[in-house]
């Protein structure tokens, strides 16, 4: 008799657990999905409405936290470890900005890599909205689909992948633009005096452009563009003998 009362007692507390996570899961969703985190409110608005919401502070964190839910109960239900990172809540929310307002984000929104990132944040988000649908009115996890729900951080992992994929593609062309610009800048340098007004102002650009090259390029880059202004400057050197 003691043994029934004892599982009477263990089936009521996981009971009450259960409700309470299913109640903190809803409120959760419910506060993402009420601050605008919809399909339909972000294809809606502006890109620069767009971009303020999602770099909102209580943005990121909602995100993270739901990512961390929805990682937790599928590493119960489907055994899968994903790393969630502040930086992931970021990603992830950045797939807003690719899905629905491309042609912002995108230099040629035509590419190759950046037609698969943008199917792939289509992806992503349609079914992150499905499950949250689902859990705002308070829908167990276990309950909804297991395809949806498992395939949630395969389609997360090819964002992710697709993303870096088309950022090391930019930045390399990012760089290359901003080597043009100081190769312009040294030339145009070359030409005045250093005590001219124009060349102390082209100076500082090129400071600026400089360090910004580091950010994106490394040391590397920077060494690049030391050593060509160094051939410029020899070759320049030799023309006025």
């Amino acid at each position: 008799m003691e043994y029934f009362t004892k599982q009477a007692e263990i089936i009521k507390i996981q009971s009450w657990w259960r409700s309470v996570c299913v109640n903190t899961t809803s409120r959760l969703i419910n506060s993402l999905l009420l601050n605008g985190l919809t399909i339909t409110y972000c294809k809606a608005i502006t890109f620069e409405s767009l971009l303020t919401l999602l770099r909102q502070r209580y943005m990121i964190t909602i995100t993270k936290k739901c990512l961390d839910k929805f990682k937790y109960l599928s590493s119960i239900f489907h055994e899968i470890e994903v790393v969630i990172e502040r930086k992931t809540a970021r990603l992830f929310l950045a797939s807003y900005l690719i899905a629905f307002k491309k042609e912002y984000v995108f230099d040629n929104p035509n590419g190759e890599l950046e037609v698969l990132l943008f199917d792939s944040a289509n992806v992503l988000i349609n079914a992150f909205e499905k499950i949250c649908v689902k859990l705002s009115i308070g829908e167990c996890f276990h309950n909804i689909d297991k395809e949806l729900t498992q395939s949630l951080y395969i389609v997360f992992i090819d964002y992710l992948d697709k993303f870096k994929k088309w950022q090391s593609f930019d930045e390399i062309k990012l760089i290359g633009r901003i080597k043009h610009v100081l190769f312009a800048l040294l030339e145009a340098k070359a030409n005045l005096s250093p005590d001219d007004f124009n060349s102390i102002e082209i100076r500082d650009r090129i400071d600026k452009l400089r360090m910004k090259l580091v950010q994106i390029g490394g040391e590397n880059a920077d060494a690049e563009f030391e050593e060509y202004s160094s051939r410029l400057l020899y070759a320049r050197s030799i023309k006025r003998i």
